[in-house]
């Protein structure tokens, strides 16, 4: 009888904790700001992100460069270096494709997944019914696509 008095309680204090911190996540709490509407996969942090001008210069400050070195993006966010020396230009080219690789890697698995609407919303919501309706065809076509993906 202890043992099941004792399991119901940590199951209203884990319910208790888990229900404060949403609420200090949602609502915000003394310094703490409101957390809720910025996590929001359709509108949070990646529409506002989403929604900055990607065209812009900066000029990277990395050790190794010998010399300064310059970044311009496009708007379309396509990235031009100029650099005085090739090994700067190496550099700053390894350190421009790491700094995008994750996101790169992670779109794609999301967009195998049929799961690009959980980024983009509505707009992704035809590349996600495409990607869905291919996996089973690819599954009769040679079971290329493994049921865990």
């Amino acid at each position: 009888m202890r043992a099941r008095i004792r399991r119901i309680a940590n199951v209203v204090a884990a319910a208790a904790v888990a229900g404060a911190l949403l609420t200090v996540a949602g609502k915000g709490w003394g310094p703490l700001p409101a957390l809720g509407q910025l996590l929001a996969p359709g509108t949070g942090v990646w529409a506002v992100a989403a929604a900055v001008p990607t065209a812009h210069r900066e000029q990277l400050r990395l050790p190794g460069l010998r010399q300064p070195v310059t970044v311009s993006f496009t708007s379309a966010g396509i990235a031009s270096i100029t650099a005085a020396t090739d090994h700067d230009l190496y550099l700053a080219q390894g350190y421009v494709t790491a700094y995008y690789r994750l996101t790169q890697m992670d779109l794609e698995r999301r967009l195998g997944e049929g799961r690009i609407s959980q980024l983009g919303g509505i707009s992704g919501l035809a590349s996600d019914e495409f990607e869905l309706k291919a996996r089973p065809l690819a599954h009769r076509q040679g079971g290329l696509v493994s049921d865990t993906a």
